[in-house]
């Protein structure tokens, strides 16, 4: 039986080792052109998606940096059942993926996933693991929701 599941898993085995072999080679493997219609999804330490980015052009700075026109970063809940949390865009922006964050100075447009609320500014910081957005300059918020009798 045993002999049988190696022989199933041979390929597997196979590329597992070719990869590890490369796998410090990975790192000197980076787009020499900008990189067109791309999303780049995000998963938290329990398997489930905390953002996914689409850009409309991906420029590779650096292992640490990508910078990104006509970017649309979407946030998730990041737990079952997976829901959209809000929805960012803005017209550039740079994008930091180890570092779950992101900034840009052009303007940002931001609409929370049910419509409870939008935002417009710009000179903005995104910060994943805090789940928090700082706008510097312009900022403007729109509330969707009644705010009740609080002015009587």
């Amino acid at each position: 039986m045993i002999g049988c599941m190696l022989k199933r898993c041979a390929p597997l085995l196979s590329l597992l080792c070719i990869w590890a072999g490369l796998q410090g080679e990975v790192e000197k493997i980076a787009p020499s052109a900008p990189v067109r219609d791309f999303m780049l999804p995000m998963f938290g330490p329990d398997g489930y998606k905390i953002w996914d980015l689409q850009g409309a052009e991906g420029i590779y700075v650096d292992q640490h940096q990508i910078d990104v026109h006509d970017m649309k970063l979407r946030t998730w809940t990041g737990r079952e059942p997976l829901q959209l949390d809000m929805t960012i865009e803005s017209v550039y922006a740079s994008i930091f993926p180890e570092e779950n964050r992101a900034q840009g100075e052009d303007y940002i447009f931001i609409v929370q996933a049910h419509g409870n609320y939008s935002i417009i500014g710009r000179s903005w910081r995104w910060s994943g693991d805090e789940r928090k957005i700082i706008i510097h300059a312009d900022a403007r918020v729109t509330f969707r929701q009644s705010i009740g009798d609080i002015l009587q």
